[in-house]
């Protein structure tokens, strides 16, 4: 029968690692497999067993993608993370002690196959509506703006850092204003901007056409981790160049000056000076 193993055991692997025993032997001491080490590590590796556990949330979803909030809320769930609200341009839903999977499906099919707002579920017990806000008031460890451009701004970014927030990760096209911005890297909260954390979407929808041209069909777990790879990369190529002299990352300078650099080598290429 195949091991399951939880959070505690895994960040004990991680530490173990970290303290200089050698992945094969560690594997084969426990019984985890290196493709599993490799992909709990990738995703754990730095945090505690009480962040991985009780890791909060807080999203953004627009009813014109849907998708994009789905996939980042379920995967959000399945790593161990609490997600305490979803909200639309009727207001926010907020779940005090976190959605469950069935609030969540409940939620998806009003959304994807009803096209509902959030506010038809004003009167469900299971939920606090907040007709006409934004939820960046509520406290959360995590906050991804995935829907509008602007939807997030300075008060929305103060807000947020006095909430212990520890980081913003973008899932749309600059949801957060400059103001904002510069909110989030004068408190040096762990801020992803949308040129590099969104590039997903669109290193999906090149993996799609990829499949189209090759007449093949991926299973989810192949996308899975081939997107890994290219989000990998981008977070090497933001740390690259946005690396300051403190050791932390400036991940708006490292997306911006990575952009460039791979615009200009293509430039320089192809023979344009």
């Amino acid at each position: 029968m195949k091991k399951r193993f939880t959070e505690e055991p895994i960040i004990g692997f991680l530490r173990e690692a970290e303290a200089g025993v050698a992945v094969k032997e560690l594997c084969r001491r426990h019984g985890f497999s290196e493709a599993s080490y490799h992909l709990r590590r990738s995703k754990l590796c730095g945090m505690s067993v009480v962040e991985a556990k009780r890791l909060k949330l807080t999203a953004k979803a627009a009813t014109m993608k849907p998708g994009l909030w789905r996939a980042q809320l379920l995967k959000a769930a399945k790593l161990g993370g609490k997600v305490l609200t979803f909200s639309d341009s009727s207001g926010t839903l907020y779940a005090r002690d976190g959605f469950n999977e069935q609030a969540m499906q409940d939620v998806m099919a009003l959304k994807n196959e009803r096209r509902g707002g959030l506010a038809e579920l004003a009167g469900n017990k299971r939920f606090e509506f907040l007709e006409g806000r934004r939820p960046w008031h509520i406290p959360a460890d995590i906050a991804l703006p995935c829907a509008t451009q602007n939807e997030l701004d300075e008060t929305d970014a103060r807000t947020l850092v006095h909430n212990g927030a520890l980081c913003v990760a973008e899932g749309a096209n600059m949801p957060s204003t400059l103001e904002a911005v510069d909110v989030f890297l004068q408190a040096g909260t762990l801020y992803a901007p949308g040129r590099a954390s969104n590039a997903g979407g669109v290193a999906t929808s090149g993996l799609e056409m990829s499949q189209n041209a090759l007449r093949l069909s991926w299973r989810h777990a192949d996308v899975d981790e081939r997107l890994h790879v290219i989000m990998k990369e981008i977070h090497a190529n933001c740390v690259q160049h946005g690396k300051r002299a403190d050791g932390s990352v400036n991940y708006v300078d490292g997306a911006n000056i990575a952009g460039f650099v791979k615009v200009a080598d293509a430039m320089l290429a192809q023979g344009l000076y």
